[in-house]
């Protein structure tokens, strides 16, 4: 049974703990409950995943139990430090039926909850290791090819091969013990990197590389080198469904991401230091309709690369000016003018009130930004006082109308039609961008819990 602890705004957490950090818990397991109450009678996809094992007493109860909305049977869930994590972003330990998630899959900078790489994800892959506790250890990686088939991503030979032969186990940290857990890690594989297209060194020069992707082919890496500080500008287009980017460095670690959804382009702005880095396009299917006929779920795509050479001044006390129209030339050797852009949500569309909505801008500062949202023209909420100058921004958009326990200050958000983001230096006040037009904030229900989670105040930040 899950730990009879609250949820979301009355999670329990200690004062220590930034209860603002987890407020998209609900969400995720919403995404999951529905996710596996959907797939609890595909015999096919269990007997893909854990071969005869899926016919077991002990899977058959648990699927019968998922096909009438019934969790309780799932292993409690706690949240870890990153740093007592390690290198897994979610671990189950069977000896004490647990569930572990790194406090950093709910960070401002991690991918969309709803994703196959985000919370939800990883959860859904911890939930697949707890499935193969029933019996021998299944051969390679089963949770994460359970999560994969729970998303609807269709393996290529060569994906198949890397997980059916992956080692998932690892160690993690807990009270100060080492515990031995089956791992969920969301970076690039070994095999992914050794088999990118190296497209070399990074120049000055802009460079497009087009593909395609969906079907057998779910992702793509390219391999690029920095031999001086840069700043990278990534900016994919040209799409009919909905590709996602993410960089990484040489250590598989991922750096960056950005998650617009449908066909909307997304781009990713950082500055780099002498390395290796890759970039990986991938197709997210989550939320889509899939349509059943050959070649529908494809989409090209044009990965546009520009650089700027980065170079590092001492302070200056003179006045920045306010962001340009446009990005500065990015020419060898160009100071380029400090400056921020707001892309999304720019005006003309619309967030879901209790759903994440991917706040994107472009920049070429070093320090960190403050988000604030705006109403009528005016200063309405404050949705983060400091956050790395990334250019995303995952916002959980608050539905409820509980005040946060650190604050004070009621989470909920009006409907409405006249908001804009405003994003800001939080060193220089001159150094900001709000959107061009309003968007709005449209309502949404609330998911129902898959169950209760808690936060180990010893470990937790």
């Amino acid at each position: 049974m899950l730990e009879n602890q609250n949820v979301g705004a009355n999670l329990g957490l200690s004062n220590a703990i930034d209860a603002l950090t987890f407020g998209s818990l609900p969400d995720a397991f919403g995404i999951v409950k529905a996710k596996l109450q959907q797939v609890a009678s595909n015999s096919d996809l269990f007997s893909q995943v854990f071969g005869d094992k899926a016919n077991t007493a002990e899977i058959l109860a648990v699927r019968s139990q998922w096909a009438i909305g019934d969790f309780s049977q799932l292993p409690s869930v706690q949240i870890l430090s990153d740093a007592n994590m390690f290198v897994a972003d979610g671990g189950y330990d069977s000896s004490t039926n647990s569930i572990y998630l790194s406090d950093k899959i709910f960070s401002p900078n991690a991918a969309p909850i709803y994703s196959v790489f985000g919370a939800a994800g990883v959860l859904t892959e911890e939930i697949g290791h707890y499935l193969d506790r029933f019996g021998a250890d299944t051969k390679g990686d089963e949770g994460e090819k359970f999560r994969d088939s729970v998303f609807g991503y269709v393996l290529s030979d060569a994906e198949l091969n890397r997980i059916n032969t992956e080692d998932d186990h690892s160690f993690i940290n807990v009270n100060g013990q080492s515990v031995a857990v089956e791992m969920a890690a969301v970076s690039a594989s070994t095999s992914s990197m050794q088999t990118a297209q190296n497209i070399g060194v990074l120049g000055s020069t802009s460079q497009i590389f087009t593909g395609s992707v969906g079907g057998s082919v779910n992702e793509n890496y390219l391999k690029l080198r920095v031999t001086t500080p840069m700043l990278l500008k990534a900016d994919l287009s040209g799409l009919t469904r909905n590709v996602n980017i993410r960089l990484f460095n040489e250590q598989g670690s991922l750096l960056q991401g950005s998650y617009n959804t449908g066909s909307a382009t997304d781009s990713i702005s950082r500055t780099l230091s002498a390395g290796i880095y890759y970039l990986n396009m991938y197709r997210e299917k989550t939320g889509e309709v899939v349509v059943a006929l050959p070649g529908a779920n494809v989409t090209n795509y044009s990965l546009n690369l520009s650089t700027t050479r980065s170079i590092i001044l001492p302070p200056s006390t003179t006045p920045v000016s306010t962001a340009p129209p446009s990005l500065p030339p990015g020419g060898v050797g160009a100071i380029p003018t400090p400056f921020v852009r707001v892309t999304s949500p720019n005006g003309g569309n619309s967030v879901v009130r209790g759903g994440v909505a991917n706040i994107t801008y472009q920049d070429n500062i070093a320090e960190n930004v403050r988000i604030d949202l705006h109403k009528g023209g005016s200063f309405y909420r404050r949705i983060t006082a400091s956050t790395p100058s990334t250019g995303s921004f995952a916002w959980s958009v608050p539905s409820d109308v509980v005040a946060n326990g650190v604050s004070g200050v009621p989470n909920w958000v009006s409907l409405g039609t006249d908001y804009t983001i405003r994003v800001q230096s939080v060193t220089n006040s001159s150094v900001f961008d709000s959107s061009d037009r309003n968007f709005s904030i449209t309502g949404k229900a609330s998911y129902d819990l898959l169950g209760v989670v808690s936060v180990n105040p010893n470990t937790a930040v």
